[in-house]
């Protein structure tokens, strides 16, 4: 695949056949893993850094996947054998991928791996390694009491290793799944909650619980209690008390099931009245102020409901990396590391929004919910940009209804709850189209080198702006001729590049490629065949 291509590390020297010289020598190693549940294992192994060998030193039928071999292990009783060669005084790393039990069921593929699971080949040898991993663990019952007396219904959220489903032919009944997390309906017992679960023996259980109702029955908005503390190794089957600290005395309760929603649509329709309103009535020909105390309104009330779709959010999913799905793994992987000390040790994504999590991780802690809230505030800016932006193309009545789309636009606003670059970008390509138009006002070099600039910098946040400056030669109006209009292009681009270019230095020296941005080309592959 060309996405495993972009994705490859440098490949070390023996990888180019340049240590297959009179002077290099070779040295054997057998690796034997006892796995008795196992039916069918494959060594994952590499020299000094996960590196390849050459194809003819590799066992037979070994497949390098993303730059890492990938070698059958033969089966001998309940033993799995390999062989495999490599330059003496190499380091070799290996781990194992199981992928069949005994009885010739698929796995769903577990690793077997280690820091420890490494050997420098300095002679033929045998290097050993027992399972640890075990496929059918028992199953233990464990019983979770939830004393919550203001609470008329409640929903377990919970999971296992780290907040993973169990298998289906163990959920309690009426468990769904719904981003990622097990919600199972709790059973009114005496003055608990209480949910019966199996799970296999020696994992950690991971749980919360969502309180949807009030004890007098109507609905709230869900209201999220869950806890570090709550989380416990299970050995053996027991019983769970949790005593909840919330109180329901002042949390409004609605009407159920229509009722609620069109309580949500009335809101919106009154809002929507009032905006309407406040534009009609506004004497926006003379009056620069009443336009700006509009604009102020506006602002204000983007921010208000970015605000509460951040809350209301941070009451449904637990502030741990459960809640997390699709790409919002890998953004908070990345600023992790950052602050780790390990900078962007991967090619997939570029670095401004990274860099923002880790800013925002390193300022108020390792917290999800904090970061809506700063998302919040940040895509709330883009309102007045768009007013600003509509104000050099159209009328103030139609800029200010521009802005009141943006601020009350149902998408928009649900940007700030994901750990996604839309909550930032949205506002950042507002910015350089502003940048743009006031080069394009008074065409200067100078102007355009701050343009330029502040378009690498969003590029640096998402690529799709890569091409922009292709097209200012055909935006610089006036008496300006051909020649200047190139210098102008030019500039901008160089200083769009000079933004750019230590993130392209990084990608080369860390990856030994030529890669301006990164190669996060997942929508281009996307309903192929061989994707």
């Amino acid at each position: 695949m060309l996405v495993a291509c972009l994705l490859a590390r440098p490949a070390p020297l023996w990888a180019h056949g340049l240590f297959q010289s009179a002077e290099t020598t070779w040295v054997q190693q057998e690796i034997q893993y006892d796995a008795p549940d196992a039916g069918q294992v494959t060594l994952v192994w590499g020299i000094n850094g996960w590196g390849v060998v050459t194809e003819e030193m590799r066992p037979a039928g070994t497949i390098v996947d993303e730059e890492i071999m990938h070698s059958p292990m033969e089966a001998q009783g309940t033993r799995f054998v390999a062989k495999i060669q490599a330059p003496q005084g190499a380091t070799i790393e290996y781990g194992f991928l199981i992928s069949q039990k005994r009885d010739g069921s698929v796995l769903k593929a577990i690793y077997d791996g280690s820091a420890n699971f490494q050997q420098t080949a300095l002679q033929d040898g045998v290097i050993q390694v027992e399972s640890t991993i075990v496929l059918d663990p028992p199953l233990v019952q464990q019983e979770i009491h939830y004393q919550a007396p203001e609470a008329g219904e409640v929903i377990l959220v919970w999971g296992v290793n780290g907040w993973q489903p169990v298998p289906p032919e163990i959920q309690p009944t009426g468990t769904a799944l719904r981003d990622g997390l097990m919600h199972t309906p709790m059973q009114p017992r005496a003055e608990s909650f209480v949910a019966e679960l199996q799970v296999p023996a020696d994992t950690i259980l991971d749980y919360g619980f969502l309180i949807t109702r009030k004890q007098d029955g109507r609905a709230i908005s869900a209201i999220w209690d869950g806890d570090p503390t709550y989380q416990q190794t299970v050995n053996q089957s027991g019983r769970i008390d949790v005593q909840t600290q919330i109180s329901l005395a002042q949390v409004p309760g609605f009407a159920n099931g229509p009722a609620e929603v069109g309580l949500y649509l009335l809101y919106g329709v009154i809002i929507l009245l009032c905006v309407g309103l406040l534009l009609a009535r506004a004497d926006l020909g003379r009056n620069t102020t009443a336009a700006k105390r509009a604009l102020v309104v506006l602002t204000l009330l983007g921010l208000a409901v970015r605000l509460w779709a951040a809350w209301d959010t941070n009451q449904h999913v637990p502030d741990t990396s459960a809640r997390l799905a699709g790409d919002e793994a890998g953004y908070d992987y990345l600023a992790t590391m950052l602050l780790q000390g390990e900078f962007f040790q991967w090619p997939g994504r570029t670095p401004i929004y990274p860099l923002f999590l880790a800013a925002s991780y390193w300022a108020f802690g390792h917290s999800y919910a904090i970061v809506l809230y700063i998302q919040a505030v940040a895509g709330a800016t883009a309102i007045p940009f768009t007013y600003w932006l509509a104000r050099r193309l159209m009328a103030e009545r139609s800029a200010l209804w521009a802005g009141a789309l943006v601020a009350l636009h149902p998408i928009l606003i649900l940007q700030v709850t994901r750990l996604y670059t839309e909550a930032i970008y949205t506002p950042m390509l507002l910015g350089a189209l502003l940048a743009l138009y006031w080069a394009l006002d008074r065409p200067r070099p100078s102007r355009f080198t701050a343009a330029g600039a502040l378009l690498g910098f969003i590029t640096l946040c998402r690529p799709t702006t890569l091409l922009w400056p292709l097209t200012l030669p055909f935006l610089i109006r006036g008496a300006h001729g051909l020649r200047y209009r190139i210098v102008c292009t030019l500039v901008y681009l160089v200083s769009m590049a000079a933004v750019i270019a230590p993130w392209s230095y990084h990608n080369y020296r860390t990856y030994g490629v030529f890669m301006p941005l990164s190669v996060s080309t997942a929508l281009l592959w996307q309903g192929s065949p061989e994707f």
